[in-house]
C-alpha cells in the first residue's frame, strides 16, 4: 500500500523484528557476577575488553539467565559465551529522517 506522501518510502511495509537483530552491545565492564554450576570450558567464552562491540545470537534462560552467545562486531574477531550484564545495548541506525 505505501505511505501517504511517502515519495522514497512508497511501498515500504511496517513490521516487527527481534531487538537483537538491530542492536549491538558495547562492553562497559569486564567479568561476570555468577557462574552456573554446569559451566563449560574456558575456551567457550568470549574474552571481552571494555569498549568491545558485540552482536547477540542467542540469550539463555533458566540457570543460564543473563548469559548470551554472540560474536564480536567490528575489527575484532571471535565468538562465544558472555555475561550480558557486562555490556549496554545500542541501536544500529543506517538512515534517519526526522521532520517536525
Amino acid at each position: 500500500a505505501g505511505v501517504a506522501g511517502g515519495g522514497a518510502l512508497r511501498g515500504i511495509v511496517q513490521g516487527w523484528c527481534p531487538i537483537d537483530c538491530i542492536t549491538t552491545w558495547v562492553v562497559h565492564k569486564r567479568g561476570w557476577t555468577r557462574r552456573p554450576e554446569d559451566f563449560p570450558a574456558k575456551q567457550d567464552f568470549l574474552e571481552l575488553e571494555v569498549g568491545d562491540a558485540l552482536v547477540v545470537h542467542r540469550r539463555y534462560e533458566g540457570a543460564w539467565a543473563g548469559w548470551s552467545f554472540g560474536a564480536l562486531w567490528g575489527d575484532k574477531v571471535g565468538q562465544g559465551l558472555f555475561y550480558l550484564d557486562c555490556a549496554s545495548p545500542t541501536v544500529i541506525v543506517s538512515r534517519w529522517s526526522w521532520g517536525l
